[in-house]
């Protein structure tokens, strides 16, 4: 399902400022915001540890949203991203090479 990687994350990190963010194209959003409430009482860190936000590839407002959020949540060097997992990012093969450069 939708966001299935980043809820199951999400219940197993632990620690006082672990934050996930978890982005979907528009046609996605409503059924990845039902599964984050669906699953938001199992967070360790609280129901406040994932947050769901619009990301379109080529999107410079968007791209900028969410390294917004990202600043609000490593706002010192100990809070800085240790682990970004990407998961169906792409679905057209012809977009396979450019994810990987």
């Amino acid at each position: 399902g939708l966001g299935l990687t980043g809820l199951e994350l999400a219940t197993q990190l632990d620690g006082t400022n672990t934050h996930v963010l978890l982005t979907e194209l528009e046609d996605g959003l409503p059924m990845l915001r039902r599964n984050l409430e669906l699953n938001r009482h199992k967070f360790r860190n609280g129901v406040d540890a994932v947050q769901v936000q619009r990301l379109t590839w080529g999107d410079s407002e968007e791209y900028d949203a969410a390294l917004d959020w990202y600043h609000q949540h490593a706002t010192t060097k100990l809070h800085q991203p240790l682990l970004i997992i990407g998961s169906d990012c792409v679905y057209w093969s012809e977009l396979h090479k450019p994810l990987e450069s």
